[in-house]
Parts: structure tokens; C-alpha cells; sequence
């Protein structure tokens, strides 16, 4: 299907996307065709947080230099660079290709000084292998020579935002066609997963009329990974579709809650807990997305890559139930490892604590899954799918203030946190109630994560490790607050 949207916006944009496709050309050989995108999404990516910088690049790293040691930097920087993320690097495309010697480890300076929230972006694309990649087969000079040209520019004073979503859209379809002819993408709905779950009514009947209009013989939701929001997303609109009669799969982590809801509505393939593993779900949903819109027979879940749906079929086994099950009997008295034919659900029973009698003799503890970190997020908390909490002193701390703390959450819009953090973490309102005697004590430290797409195993722990320091610290009480 012809992109008319590129050629409606300007014949510049189409050269844009054309020459950063050009690059797939240096890469045949050591890399298969389906693996070009891993090379030039990310690369544009960063190209374009370049050269949105670029103009303010000595002024940022002037400014680094005066604050440096300061305990919060970010907003300094921030407006230096005049955007919300900045680079710190000495280094741009014109300084890396003076040097092709040590063109890796100059890359990998100017990719680790951008803030935080650019390389989050950035760590989606599991970058680091690929550059590993582009390094062994002699392509990481060539690739950045030719983002670097005069023709890879990307600025905001010649390519808008909107320009970029339309290039974008052009290369996941040149992506698409390298898969072979089977299926083509002809069209990609974007929608934002906050705005989407505020107003889901309206957003799924834009988004389902805007599929209808293309009239698919497919529909790809996602993957979702781990991400709550996106997860619930995509099954919203995923289970919209089924009921046009119009094939549909989907893709999320086990522990997405998107899971849960929907997996009885429609097929949702089993993937990794973030983008990284967006390659093992590619391989996984491909297969079964071309059954499903040929009308193929769908096997069982632990065949297909789905998640299990509870629905049973009927099979003949050649050993009857008894003796499979003293054969697994015997594997896990034997401590060997077996598969269970009906897996249980697995539920933890924690008894409630004894309500507190006097809760103004009481020491209370706060502990967040919000994001609420000390400015400039010191210990680098994920926004999202977060391996990590922090422990932090608010001792004589009696308001978090915008100048001193912020969130690090990545799954709801950070405007109102970032304005007053007592807004998810009530630090004022609890020293009003000490004032009053209705409390008796705040712990000196608050503990907090981010909740958005962070699995249950890591949340367990948090939690074990966090609760041992409150019991060691005699903390009677503890207020959990989330977004």
C-alpha cells in the first residue's frame, strides 16, 4: 500500500527515512535481514536527540562543569539544553568520526552521558549487543558516518515531531517487507497508554474505527512486556477486534495484570518482562499470527507460545493418568525436575497485622511504590520494570518540595508529583498529625520503587528486605502509597 502520508508531509521526510534505510546496505552479511531494524530504530533514535542538542551542547557541558558536585544537577542541565533530557559528553557524530580508532569507546562516552531518562529510552533497544555486533563486523564507523552525513540530519529546525512519528512509521514498514511477502504492515495506530486507560471508551473507538478503516486480515496488539498500562491496552483493544471478526494476537510478560484480564479472550504470547527480549517475542508471535489469520488450528499454549487460556482439548496419551503421575512422583522425590499436567495457582495467605492501639505512641514508616526519589533520581531507579528501591533520610524533613524531590515513575504523568511529592508520599500531612499527637513518630528513612511493570519477583523481594529493616528499626506502622 503506497505511504501517503509521507508523501502528503514533504518529499524530505521521504528522503529521510529512505537514507537511514540506505544504511541496511552496510549491514548485509553480518546482520540477517529481519535484524536490520535493531540497528537503525535505536541509531535514529539517538541521531535525534543529537541534533536536538547540538545547538545547546557547550552550554550544557559549561554548565556541568559548574555543578557537577552539586547533590542535584538535572534541572541546571535541563535548562541548559533546553529540553527536559540533556548530554554531558564531550563528544557529537562530527568529534566521533575524527577518531575512528576508538570509535567504540568514544560511542559508548557520548551514549552513557545522556540523563537518565534518554537512556531508559535507549535501553529498550538492548543497544549494547548490537553495538557489540557493529563493532566485531567493522559497521559501527560506516553506520555513524552515514547518520552523521548531511542527509541524517534530524533537528527540530527541519524535521518536527510529527515528521518523526511519520518516518518512523515508513521504516517499520520497510522492516516489515524484509520479513519476506507472507504479510505486510500496511498501517501502525500509536496511542498513549496513560491516555488511553483515562479514557478508554472513546480511545478504543477511535482506535478500533482507525483499524476497521484499513480493513486488516490481522491485528498485532503490542507486545506489552511488563508494562501494566500498555498490557491492559493492548487486550482492551485486542478483545474490541475479536468481536469485529477480525484475527488478533497479542504479547505480554506473565505478570503483566493485562494478562490476567484477557488471556480467555484472545491469544496474549508469552514474552520477557521488557523490550529487550523484543526479538525471542518477534520469533514467537510471527508464527502464530500467521495461523491465527489463515484460520489455522491453534495447538496447545505450551506448543504455540501462548499463555494458557483454560481452555482444555482433548488429546490420546499413550500412558494412562495413573502412571504418568507416579512417574512424576517419582522425578520429584528423586529431586528431578517434571512438569505437572494441571499447574495450581499459586496464592500467598498473609494474616492481617493487630490494628495498632494507640497510634499516638506509634512510630509510622512510609514506603511508596510511586517513584518518589530525592532530585535527579541519585540511584538511578528504572521508570519502569524497576530492579531496584531506595532507601532515603527525611529526618528533620517536614515538606518534599519540587526543588528537592521528584518522581522516577514512568507509568502516570509526573506533572503533579513533580510539583508537590507529598502528593504520593504524604510527608507534611504525617508531621501535621505528629504536631497534633495524633501520631506518635516518623521513621527517619522512607523506602520506595517503582510499581509500573516490575515483576512479582522483585517486588517480593523489595518487600522481604524492606520489612526486615523496619522490624529492625521497631517501626510499629507502615503507610503504603502507590499512584
Amino acid at each position: 500500500m503506497p505511504n501517503d502520508k509521507i508523501t502528503a508531509v514533504g518529499a524530505n521526510i521521504a528522503e529521510k527515512a529512505a537514507m537511514i534505510w540506505n544504511v541496511a546496505d552496510m549491514l548485509r552479511g553480518p546482520f540477517k535481514p529481519h535484524e536490520y531494524g535493531l540497528v537503525i530504530l535505536p541509531m535514529t533514535v539517538v541521531k535525534r536527540f543529537h541534533d536536538c542538542l547540538l545547538p545547546t551542547h557547550q552550554a550544557v557541558l559549561d554548565t556541568y562543569e559548574k555543578v557537577k558536585k552539586l547533590q542535584v544537577i538535572d534541572g541546571f542541565l535541563q535548562k541548559a539544553s533546553g529540553y527536559q533530557f540533556y548530554n554531558t559528553s564531550r563528544f557529537t557524530f562530527e568529534t566521533l568520526l575524527a577518531d575512528p580508532d576508538n570509535i567504540e569507546s568514544n560511542f559508548r562516552d557520548y551514549l552513557s552521558g545522556f540523563s537518565v531518562n534518554a537512556q531508559d529510552v535507549l535501553a529498550k533497544f538492548d543497544f549494547d549487543n548490537i553495538i557489540k555486533r557493529m563493532v566485531e563486523s567493522n559497521t559501527l564507523y560506516l553506520v555513524i558516518k552515514e547518520f552523521g552525513s548531511e542527509k541524517g540530519y534530524l533537528g527540530p529546525d527541519k524535521i518536527s515531531a510529527v515528521d518523526c512519528g511519520y518516518i518512523f512509521e515508513d521504516l517499520v514498514r520497510r522492516f516489515s517487507e524484509s520479513f519476506g511477502e507472507e504479510a505486510e504492515i500496511v498501517a501502525t495506530v500509536i496511542c498513549g497508554d496513560s491516555y488511553f486507560n483515562e479514557n478508554v471508551d472513546s480511545a478504543t473507538a477511535t482506535v478500533l474505527d482507525m483499524i476497521k478503516s484499513q480493513n486488516p486480515d490481522l491485528v498485532i496488539c503490542g507486545p506489552a512486556f511488563n508494562a501494566g498500562r500498555y498490557g491492559v491496552a493492548c487486550g482492551t483493544v485486542a478483545a474490541a477486534v475479536k468481536k469485529e471478526g477480525i484475527p488478533v494476537i497479542t504479547g505480554m510478560y506473565k505478570e503483566n495484570p493485562g494478562a490476567d484480564m484477557f488471556k480467555k479472550e484472545v491469544y496474549i504470547v508469552s514474552t520477557k518482562n521488557s523490550a529487550a527480549g523484543m526479538r525471542d517475542a518477534v520469533k514467537k508471535m510471527a508464527p502464530l499470527a500467521l495461523k491465527v489469520a489463515k484460520g489455522e488450528a491453534i495447538g496447545a499454549s505450551a506448543e504455540e507460545g501462548y499463555l494458557p487460556n483454560g481452555i482444555r482439548k482433548n488429546f490420546f496419551e499413550k500412558k494412562r493418568g495413573a502412571e504418568r503421575a507416579v512417574e512424576m512422583l517419582i522425578k520429584k522425590l528423586n529431586g528431578k525436575e517434571f512438569e505437572t499436567e494441571y499447574e495450581m495457582p499459586s496464592f500467598d495467605r498473609v494474616a492481617p497485622g493487630a490494628a495498632i492501639k494507640d497510634m499516638s505512641k506509634a512510630k509510622i514508616a512510609l514506603v511508596t511504590s510511586g517513584g518518589i526519589v530525592p532530585k535527579g533520581n541519585p540511584d538511578h531507579i528504572e521508570s519502569s520494570s524497576a530492579s531496584k528501591y531506595g532507601q532515603y533520610d527525611i529526618e528533620g524533613v517536614t515538606d518534599l518540595t519540587a526543588e528537592t524531590y521528584e518522581t522516577a515513575h514512568g507509568g502516570y504523568d509526573p506533572v503533579y508529583a513533580n510539583e508537590d511529592a507529598d502528593r504520593v508520599l504524604p510527608v507534611d500531612v504525617i508531621n501535621e498529625f505528629i504536631k497534633e499527637g495524633k501520631i506518635g513518630s516518623l521513621h527517619k528513612y522512607f523506602y520506595t520503587t517503582v510499581g509500573n511493570g516490575t515483576a512479582v519477583a522483585n517486588a517480593k523481594k523489595f518487600a522481604t528486605e524492606i520489612g526486615q529493616k523496619l522490624v529492625d528499626d521497631h517501626v510499629d506502622a507502615v503507610i503504603l502509597t502507590s499512584t
